[in-house]
């Protein structure tokens, strides 16, 4: 009888064990979803922010790690299955000229350091935004800044003497509507847009611009700062070298217009 009693006992205990094994399993696996799921979180949350971006007109360079072959993986699972894992991008270039940027979206944007060039067109920021985004994006190499009304020429300045690595252009509200070249002692024309401002004046590609209202224009930089120090319909009086004849010539500064 005692035989009959120890038997029912180790019974009994068999499932208790098996329970036990099963309930450490799923707990163990339950931990390991919550890990997985807490480190796809921000990933999530930025390719969410990205096609927000996207969907609002912002154009974005994306590149992605594979140095362990988790692209490849990826590809494979999405060919074969269907599922598309959550692989977080690099953003490496934004083109912000067709969305409303602000102050808060380039504080929201140091967050991604691997960024090497920023566009930005008729943004409402301030100068301390863009400092202080320039400084905490360590890989920054280019940044355009053009028709953004609260930036000035002398802050451009600035920020070129405190950044001597970065690439930066700029241009103001106005827009005289040509590009140019450095020749040493002036700024020689190469193009004229159609209908602009130095169209409607009868500039001329191969013109020197040496003076700008009466100011020397060492160069095609300095003619830039000249023009943003102006507003949009202000008329100047440009000095310009033709061949052999120096001539004096009247603009009405333009607008940008929307691309």
């Amino acid at each position: 009888m005692r035989e009959n009693q120890k038997d029912t006992g180790e019974e009994s205990a068999a499932p208790r064990e098996w329970w036990t094994s099963w309930s450490a399993w799923l707990i163990s696996l339950l931990a390991l979803s919550l890990m997985g799921l807490g480190l796809m979180i921000p990933t999530l949350q930025q390719r969410a922010r990205l096609r927000s971006l996207e969907a609002q007109g912002a154009q974005l360079r994306l590149m992605y790690d594979n140095s362990w072959g988790q692209l490849d993986w990826s590809e494979w699972l999405r060919f074969h299955t269907g599922i598309e894992l959550p692989l977080r991008p690099e953003v490496t270039g934004m083109d912000l000229q067709h969305y409303p940027v602000d102050d808060s979206l380039l504080h929201a944007i140091r967050s991604w350091p691997e960024l090497r060039y920023l566009i930005l067109v008729r943004a409402e920021i301030s100068e301390a935004a863009v400092e202080d985004f320039v400084a905490h994006s360590p890989r920054l190499t280019e940044l355009r800044i053009m028709n953004c009304p609260r930036i000035r020429p002398e802050f451009i300045r600035h920020l070129r003497s405190r950044f001597s690595g970065l690439t930066l252009e700029y241009r103001g509200t106005a827009l005289l509507g040509i590009q140019g070249r450095n020749t040493g002692d002036g700024c020689q024309i190469i193009y004229v847009q159609r209908g602009s401002a130095a169209d409607l004046a009868g500039l001329r590609r191969t013109d020197v611009i040496k003076e700008f209202n009466g100011v020397e224009t060492p160069n095609f930089e300095v003619l830039v700062e000249q023009i943003a120090a102006c507003e949009p319909g202000e008329s100047v009086e440009l000095t310009i070298q033709r061949e052999e004849q120096e001539l004096n010539v009247t603009c009405a500064l333009q607008a940008w217009q929307p691309l």
